[in-house]
């Protein structure tokens, strides 16, 4: 997780894969874990079209195997990935989906990083910037409340993208230099 925070997803690949060879005898939860893990690793290494069939083929097997519970972070990446292809209707469906399930978990930085994935896939339907802008905003503040600096100043960023304030940037700039 380290490498992939840090970039370093040309990396992280063979390391996700390698691990990806022995995740179907892990708990579903954590083989869940690494093909997000992979799949966003792929995405942003360049190998967008796997990363698509990857997490599209992983989401489908799970929901066949009843085995979605564990699988908020997958869901979060399929809508992130899949937005970027113009596939906004699934986009969403995956968006609600995860945030769902992550509503229930205790792990704040997950429900932080699938509300920001569900803005995104919301403003790609709706182009709303307005909206988007005020969501990104809340869930700064709910990441600021739960000492998530990282988060905060990504939700920052994106709420700098809706609004195109200078203000905004520089807020977002200020924090992230404190992450």
């Amino acid at each position: 997780e380290d490498l992939f925070r840090s970039g370093r997803w040309t990396e992280v690949v063979p390391l996700a894969r390698s691990e990806w060879e022995t995740a179907s005898e892990a708990r579903p939860d954590h083989s869940a874990w690494i093909a997000n893990m992979l799949g966003l690793s792929l995405f942003f290494a360049g190998q967008v079209e796997e990363a698509r069939s990857f997490v599209e083929e992983q989401i489908r097997l799970r929901e066949e195997m009843g085995q979605l519970h564990g699988a908020a972070p997958l869901l979060s990446t399929a809508a992130f990935i899949v937005a970027f292809f113009g596939a906004n209707q699934l986009a969403q469906q995956c968006a609600i989906r995860a945030t769902q399930l992550a509503t229930a978990s205790d792990r704040e930085e997950l429900r932080h990083r699938v509300r920001n994935i569900a803005v995104f896939a919301q403003w790609r339907t709706d182009r709303s910037r307005a909206s988007a802008a005020t969501a990104h905003l809340d869930n700064a503040r709910r990441a600021h409340d739960a000492n998530l600096t990282v988060g905060e100043a990504n939700s920052l960023w994106n709420h700098a993208l809706m609004t195109t304030r200078l203000e905004d940037l520089t807020q977002a700039r200020i924090t992230a230099e404190r992450a």
